[in-house]
């Protein structure tokens, strides 16, 4: 199980409790975030990892935001087939000659990579690719938080690996996303987990928090966003940039941009 250290993340102010399946962690630094890295790599085997620019946004998958709300045209029960069964017959041609078939999660997965609004949440095996997913978008502002996520596999059952398990149908699950050669996925060492509308994966780490108490179910590493560019330079050094991320024509776009951008935000100090 993962060490209780992590749960710690310095002296800070009183705040309210996190929830059971959630531990928030303040990081005052870069290094003390690869400190925290080292030790789950060494300790704490079996996390997958997700980057968000603002720590104020929860990990909910495109689709689920698109139905939160009053402006909502679909039911959640009726988005998901409507949705992929429009995909399924839109895609009849496009993937070549006598294609394998796809299931739907595969399905999914091809929709989501090519940037459909999907019911699964993008997550990698490496705490470093989370970290630049995190610090590349430059749109949030200043005085937020970046977000890194960490979710412990343990408590998640791998129905893949293991057909035969049985699952609750509203708990999220490992999605293969292999299918018809994707490129960035592979690059970016990425798993997907698909949700269920009914429960949100908070709802779903708090209800294995309070069934496993004391355990580090999900992890949220909190990061002043001031540290943006010396993060980023760090990740390139390290080989983990848009061009190794996104090895296509948008990647090698999404590089200038971030070249240029880093130029003018140094101009501007």
């Amino acid at each position: 199980m993962p060490d209780q250290t992590l749960c710690h993340g310095g002296d800070h102010s009183p705040q309210l409790p996190p929830p059971p399946g959630l531990r928030v962690i303040p990081v005052e630094s870069w290094d003390q975030l690869v400190t925290y890295f080292r030790q789950m790599a060494v300790k704490n085997r079996g996390f997958i990892f997700r980057g968000q620019a603002d720590a104020a946004w929860d990990p909910v998958p495109s689709l689920y935001r698109k139905l939160i709300g009053p402006h909502s045209q679909w039911s959640e029960r009726g988005a998901l087939p409507t949705l992929l069964g429009s995909f399924r017959r839109n895609i009849v041609g496009l993937r070549g000659a006598n294609p394998p078939a796809l299931s739907d999660d595969q399905l999914w997965a091809l929709a989501r990579h090519h940037g459909m609004y999907t019911p699964l949440l993008d997550f990698t095996s490496s705490p470093y690719v989370a970290a630049y997913f995190a610090f590349s978008d430059r749109s949030v502002k200043d005085e937020s938080q970046r977000a890194i996520w960490a979710l412990n596999l343990s408590y998640l059952p791998d129905k893949e690996a293991n057909p035969s398990v049985i699952v609750d149908e509203l708990d999220p699950i490992l999605v293969s996303g292999s299918s018809d050669g994707n490129m960035r996925l592979k690059a970016q060492a990425g798993l997907l987990l698909k949700l269920h509308p009914e429960r949100p994966l908070r709802e779903w780490a708090d209800q294995q928090g309070a069934r496993y108490p004391n355990q580090n179910i999900m992890l949220k590493f909190e990061l002043n966003n001031y540290d943006r560019c010396a993060v980023l330079s760090e990740l390139r050094a390290m080989n983990i940039t848009a061009l190794t991320l996104f090895p296509d024509f948008d990647g090698a776009a999404r590089q200038c941009n971030e070249a240029m951008d880093e130029f003018l935000i140094r101009k501007s100090e």
